[in-house]
């Protein structure tokens, strides 16, 4: 009787798991899923799939997915997909698409509505409009996406690992809520991350594409470990953000930086070849650069600006401790805000700077060589100078021209390369503005300062020598007032030529 009843058991067990509600599948599938499921083998859409809340789709490893029309999966539930290294998982489309050209976007892709999740692994998506169009939750390691137009939108919440892109028409990752990624790669995109929610982002690769990264009004987070090759921008930056980039490489970018009323953004430690800007910056507010080395193209040129760093800073813009080298212009800066350049070493074939408006400039600290034929142009605004050494070769005909504003110079030293038959290089010329000197120096100028109309130049020191040699002197007083404490002029033809105003020295030196 025992064993009846043992027998009788085992068949009510075994009926009991033939009714359980999971369902294999390994051919074709469409409709609602309402209770789990499993995918395995080779399976074909026949229609747009929907999982119901509170119920799983897993997808098996090894599985390949075939979507033949403009079918979408959409999640309310949960999706699956075990995809592994040696076994991973394929979703694709052999449609073709309207017009018989584009291989990109003809079917919808994976939709995860509010409440629901995506967890993926080791899996390929290509063809689609969206692979990933994430509302809820997810959770993808190792995502390949191909041929699509995007890669991944995010609505809600996600962690990413090492999630890849590649022939995207728009954009790979685009990130509205909140993710942490550690490795994001894309070839071949129009962006490979749209930056507008919350994102924490380590190690960033984006190749042969147009735009880098682009942060938008509002982002939050990090983005460290970048490497940026062959493209239009590299970093786009608008509006107020809380985000800052750091360990940027790269080679063969138009522009690095593109920043528009920005405020809150930084940038560090940025080694990049082969650009043609580094920063344009229009209306900024609020924009700090420290330890950037960068090198230009081989033309020495752009279309875009040409300067290496070109900004309208109405707020508040640093660049510290950093090396630009081979551009044809160095710093263009204007507007009412503070400019401040700390630590910047310059090394090109053009002016080192152009700064005017009604703002402020601090410049310390820095060795600035050019082989162009002039420094640059200070008007209007106030400036200080300190600890800084402008030097040129014989093309230099002009160092800075200064037309209005208040200048202060501590420790410079403003220099060319002698030339004997040199009959017209001035070092300084000012116009309408106020000089002071303590430890100003001018070395190898045909005319070291002309202090022209309405020119006022104070101070405790001011050195010119090495030139003046042809019609030239150490100073040129036309229209200007000299105020002294000390005033050397050496190895000069005339010390001053004094055309027109007024002199006042209290120890004068000559040689």
């Amino acid at each position: 009787m025992s064993v009846s009843v043992g027998r009788g058991f085992v068949l009510l067990l075994l009926l009991l798991a033939s009714l359980s509600p999971l369902v294999q599948v390994s051919e074709a599938v469409g409709g609602t899923i309402s209770q789990d499921e499993v995918w395995s083998g080779a399976v074909v859409l026949d229609s747009d799939v929907s999982v119901n809340s509170g119920v799983t789709l897993t997808i098996s490893a090894g599985t390949d997915v075939k979507v033949p029309d403009d079918y979408t999966i959409r999640v309310t539930g949960n999706i699956v997909i075990e995809g592994t290294s040696a076994s991973p998982v394929t979703i694709w489309s052999n449609r073709t698409a309207v017009g018989g050209t584009s291989v990109s976007g003809v079917w919808g892709g994976i939709t995860v509505l509010g409440g629901g999740s995506v967890t993926a692994s080791h899996v390929s998506v290509s063809r689609a409009r969206g692979a990933f169009d994430v509302y809820g939750s997810g959770i993808l390691d190792d995502v390949t996406v191909y041929d699509s137009f995007v890669g991944l939108r995010l609505w809600g919440s996600a962690t990413i690992t090492d999630f890849a892109c590649e022939r995207i028409d728009f954009t790979c990752l685009e990130v509205r809520g909140s993710a942490s990624a550690d490795g994001v790669s894309t070839r071949d995109a129009g962006l490979g991350v749209d930056h507008i929610g919350s994102l924490d982002l380590t190690d960033l690769t984006v190749m042969d594409s147009g735009l880098g990264i682009q942060y938008a009004d509002g982002s939050s987070g990090s983005t460290q470990v970048v490497n940026l090759t062959n493209l239009q921008t590299g970093l786009v930056v608008r509006g107020a953000t809380s985000v800052s980039a750091s360990q940027v490489r790269g080679s063969g970018l138009g522009l690095l930086v593109d920043a528009v009323s920005t405020s809150g953004f930084t940038l560090s430690d940025a080694n990049v070849s082969d650009i043609e800007v580094l920063l344009l910056g229009t209306d900024v507010l609020d924009l700090t650069f420290s330890a950037i080395t960068v090198s230009s193209a081989p033309s020495g040129g752009s279309t875009t600006s040409p300067w290496a760093v070109d900004v309208r800073n109405e707020g508040s813009f640093r660049l510290q401790d950093s090396n630009l080298s081979g551009f044809s212009g160095g710093i263009r800066l204007t507007g009412s805000g503070s400019h401040i350049l700390d630590g910047v070493d310059l090394d090109l074939s053009g002016a080192f700077i152009d700064a005017s408006g009604t703002g402020s400039l601090l410049v310390e600290d820095g060795t600035w060589v050019t082989s162009g034929d002039g420094f640059g142009h200070l008007s209007s605004l106030t400036s200080e100078w300190r600890q800084l050494s402008m030097s040129g070769g014989t093309a230099a005909e002009s160092g800075l021209e200064v037309i209005g504003g208040q200048h202060s110079f501590t420790m410079v030293e403003v220099g060319r390369q002698y030339n004997a038959a040199d009959q017209q290089s001035v070092g300084m010329d000012v116009l309408w503005a106020d000089i002071t000197a303590n430890g100003l120096t001018f070395s190898g100028w045909n005319t070291g300062v002309d202090c022209g109309q309405d020119c006022f130049i104070t101070g405790d020191s001011l050195t010119t020598g090495q030139g003046g040699v042809n019609g030239g002197s150490g100073m040129l007083v036309d229209g200007g007032e000299v105020t002294l404490v000390g005033l050397a002029t050496l190895d000069s033809d005339v010390g001053v030529h004094l055309a027109d105003g007024d002199l006042h020295v209290e120890t004068w030196g000559a040689a």
